[in-house]
């Protein structure tokens, strides 16, 4: 069973003292993040939209 009170004892100063104390770990996170997406991006829709309206 879920401990809700557990789940919902969300505090967001804690978060943002994470986030300040993992600094280069959630940048390169963010930028393989990033990578990923534009790379998913570019071979499923711009790619393909390039091909279509080459022809």
């Amino acid at each position: 069973m879920l401990n809700f009170k557990k789940i919902s004892n969300y505090n967001p100063l804690r978060a943002i003292s994470y986030i300040k104390s993992h600094k280069k770990e959630l940048f390169w996170a963010w930028v393989s993040y990033q990578s990923l997406k534009g790379i998913v991006t570019l071979s499923f829709i711009w790619i393909p939209l390039w091909i279509y309206f080459k022809k």
